[in-house]
């Protein structure tokens, strides 16, 4: 079950009930699936957030022209545009919480991109404002994906490209990720109980 989280911009904090909870990034990069080392650039690490708020907007039909924003995410836009263009997806989810929920019976905090139905599939998305392949998405999807329920649903990671081509989608496929993030969450919480 999904339960409202009190969250924290500063240091990305989930909390419930004033308990700190673990993300589901959080846990990946806990364990050392992933690292933000190398977002070195502000603005760089801005863009994320600004081109997912501006995505939104698209998906929810709001005619960007009415908002302000930095320039420099058009290429981004323009990039999820022209996969719109060439490809039929429907999200009932868009930029999703913050929740937390219980995987395996262990608290995870989440806020989700995208969930829908991509060529007549279930599918969970994640936008990504990178051309680069990172094998840890994989494992984020299925995080998310057990955030949300039973179902096994179709994982793919979109890609928008800099230069304003069309975004890449990059499906992710091997079962044995569930399993990795069951484990990353588990060792996450031991280490958090053990003060490891």
């Amino acid at each position: 079950m999904i339960r409202p989280a009190t969250f924290t911009e500063d240091g990305h904090i989930y909390s419930e009930n004033g308990i700190v909870v673990p993300s589901v990034t959080q846990v990946c990069e806990g364990v050392g699936l992933y690292s933000t080392e190398w977002i070195k650039d502000d603005w760089k690490a801005g863009l994320g957030t600004e081109v997912h708020y501006l995505t939104a907007l698209l998906d929810r039909g709001e005619n960007l022209d009415e908002y302000e924003f930095d320039q420099r995410c058009l290429p981004y836009l323009d990039s999820y545009r022209e996969l719109k263009a060439v490809q039929k997806f429907t999200w009932y989810v868009i930029e999703y919480g913050p929740g937390i929920t219980d995987v395996n019976g262990m608290p995870v905090g989440f806020r989700m991109d995208r969930a829908g139905v991509w060529d007549g599939m279930e599918t969970i998305g994640e936008i990504k404002c990178t051309s680069a392949d990172i094998p840890y998405h994989g494992v984020q999807l299925a995080g998310y994906d057990l955030c949300m329920g039973e179902i096994k649903r179709q994982r793919l990671v979109i890609r928008l490209q800099g230069d304003g081509k069309c975004a890449k989608v990059k499906p992710y496929t091997d079962p044995s990720e569930y399993g990795v993030f069951g484990w990353a969450l588990a060792l996450t919480h031991w280490k958090s109980n053990h003060k490891v």
